[in-house]
């Protein structure tokens, strides 16, 4: 399958699931139309810094990653404390993982 085909699938596939309706304002129209008349490449890459805008923080936001990570760290901490997450015992995981390192 050629590239932009597989793009153009999966644009229509997120389409689909966010309900977009395809309307847009005159000014996002004559956007468009700018944009349409870029190169393939140029296109490419306007399609992947729009799709960036969309994500919300950069995930190399030093700041935004540690956030994420002391938050992930605290609820695991909280359901262990309350019993809902026993945990393993290190030596166990460490053959299993070694077990399957050495299968590979």
């Amino acid at each position: 399958m050629h590239p932009a085909r597989s793009v153009r699938w999966m644009i229509r596939r997120l389409v689909a699931l966010e309900g977009y309706d395809r309307t847009m304002t005159g000014h996002a129209q004559s956007l468009l139309r700018e944009a349409l008349s870029l190169s393939e490449e140029e296109r490419a890459g306007l399609i992947a810094e729009l799709l960036i805008s969309l994500e919300g923080p950069a995930e190399d936001d030093e700041a935004v990653v540690d956030q994420a990570w002391a938050q992930a760290l605290e609820g695991r901490a909280r359901r262990v404390l309350a019993g809902e997450a026993p945990g393993e015992d290190w030596g166990q995981v460490r053959d299993r993982v070694g077990r399957a390192l050495s299968s590979e």
